[in-house]
């Protein structure tokens, strides 16, 4: 254990410790459930919520066509997973529940069939089909077609877990207040600025040791490719980027990419890109686009991208992902993955990656401690010049246009903007960094990436962090935290997954409650 888990774990028994003194009255009554999901399955979960497997290709357990509308609103309180879901069994739509396992006998172990809040249930998911049995019965009478879920992931369970697959994807759009909004209006303002230090650290560490372990899976760039294809994504399309990054791994495409002509190595990574990410229109698949003929540069383009791609098919054309249109549910345009790929692209190329990657960012820290940066303003300009790493692009197709022969803009978009830029540098670089700065030893190193951390900006928020701001900093005095900086942030995301095990609509899963009093009584996970 780090001295930072230390520290926080320590911070957070003493957590536990004021809301029992201050709230002894009311902490026995609080409600508690111990059926806290195995991880696995709230994986799979989360992979319901983002539909990360091949859905135009799903089929029932008895061979019926199965196409997902509407995958329906987690539910984390009792009853079935998923409410309100749309799906469509051969030609008819049906509305109802979705109840999601990791072995298909847990329906009847968890005797779903006799309870009558799951009459409601529309489709049965599971990871593991071990009973052979094709319908599950219902408390009604009916019966409900089945769907294993296995056969259509796109990559196995454990990989796409790694990804951290849950994260902005938990029920947060409504306000649930907890039994720690009015705790933490009671705390001194000094340990709540100490709490939310170490559990921001925490969280900073969660993403060096998840990198660590990528790390010895793979190799140091690999695992560094990877978060760095995934920081690209959009909530709904995060796990495609890590599926493409393991499609095309860093290593075999320094290999391959050796005999591609220096000028011709970004175009090369985008024909890899999109062939192999089932995003590229062909030049004699169709002679229009978008309804459109094809205009001139986008025929130079495509036919570009085919010359490159002839080369590269042989390696590559058995890593094909299966089109789909996750890739763009709710992206803005200038989020579109081609315009993310084109950039990364020229950002690796940028980066020399044919020799290495961390190595590079190394260099660049290195060299920004030599220049002994001291107040806050001097160590930000210094994370200004990281992420203008990411912005490093010439004039190309995709910089004045969102689609494949859209219109063009009259002015140069970003293919990777300033936030997304500040994003792959916190949660790519840093990690990267903190865990090389580990290997070698290099101390000095690494007490200069706490301090840029320390004074990193906010990032964009989320639904998690738009919660957890009105679950715990609504009822702080002003000022009592500076949500300026992204650590802050980071410390609300901690509080949410660990302490909250990312439940939104109640205290039932809270990991303070065994500290507070002991459980009314043992209940069998739904």
């Amino acid at each position: 254990m780090n001295k930072h888990s230390s520290r926080y774990n320590s911070l957070k028994s003493r957590l536990a410790q004021e809301l029992v003194s201050r709230n002894a009255d009311t902490a026995p009554n609080i409600a508690r459930e111990t059926n806290q999901h195995d991880n696995n399955e709230l994986t799979l979960q989360g992979l319901w919520i983002q539909q990360a497997f091949f859905g135009d290709a799903l089929m029932t357990c008895s061979g019926k066509s199965l196409k997902i509308l509407n995958p329906g609103q987690w539910n984390r309180s009792a009853g079935p997973d998923f409410r309100r879901a749309e799906i469509v069994i051969d030609g008819q739509e049906i509305r109802g529940d979705i109840e999601i396992h990791l072995r298909a006998s847990d329906w009847h172990r968890h005797r779903h069939g006799h309870d009558f809040e799951y009459n409601r249930v529309i489709l049965h998911v599971f990871l593991e089909h071990d009973d052979g049995e094709t319908f599950d019965e219902l408390h009604n009478g009916g019966s409900i077609e089945r769907l294993h879920l296995a056969p259509f992931l796109a990559e196995d369970l454990e990989s796409l877990q790694q990804l951290g697959s849950l994260e902005e994807v938990a029920p947060c759009d409504e306000v649930s207040l907890g039994y720690c909004h009015r705790a933490f209006a009671q705390l001194e303002a000094g340990f709540v600025r100490e709490f939310f230090e170490e559990a921001g650290k925490q969280r900073m560490e969660a993403k060096i040791s998840r990198f660590i372990q990528w790390q010895k899976e793979t190799s140091r760039d690999q695992a560094f490719y990877q978060l760095l294809l995934t920081g690209l994504g959009h909530p709904s399309n995060r796990s495609l980027f890590f599926i493409l990054a393991k499609r095309l791994p860093i290593g075999e495409l320094r290999e391959i990419f050796l005999f591609i002509t220096p000028s011709n190595l970004a175009t090369a990574l985008e024909a890899a890109f999109l062939h192999v990410g089932g995003l590229l229109v062909l030049p004699d698949d169709a002679g229009r686009c978008e309804g459109s003929p094809l205009d001139s540069s986008t025929v130079d383009y495509l036919e570009s991208l085919h010359k490159e791609w002839q080369k590269l098919a042989g390696y590559f054309h058995d890593r094909m992902m299966s089109p789909s249109k996750r890739w763009h549910t709710g992206v803005r345009p200038t989020a579109f993955p081609e315009r993310r790929l084109a950039g990364i692209a020229r950002v690796l190329v940028e980066l020399d990656f044919l020799r290495g990657l961390v190595e590079g960012f190394w260099r660049r820290v290195r060299e920004s401690m030599l220049r002994m940066p001291r107040s806050e303003r001097d160590l930000r300009s210094e994370l200004s010049l990281l992420a203008a790493v990411f912005a490093a692009e010439d004039e190309n197709y995709w910089t004045r246009r969102f689609t494949f022969n859209g219109r063009p803009t009259t002015q140069r978009i970003h293919l990777i903007g300033k936030s997304c830029a500040q994003s792959l540098v916190f949660n790519a670089v840093l990690p990267a960094l903190f865990a090389f700065a580990r290997e070698q030893g290099d101390t000095e190193i690494e007490d200069y990436l706490w301090k840029l951390y320390s004074v990193f900006p906010a990032l964009q928020t989320n639904s998690v962090t738009r919660f957890m701001s009105q679950r715990i900093l609504s009822v702080l005095p002003a000022g009592t935290v500076n949500m300026r900086y992204e650590k802050n942030q980071q410390a609300l995301l901690q509080v949410f997954y660990d302490c909250c095990q990312s439940d939104a609509n109640s205290c039932a899963h809270c990991s303070l409650l065994p500290c507070i009093a002991p459980p009314d009584g043992d209940r069998e996970s739904e």
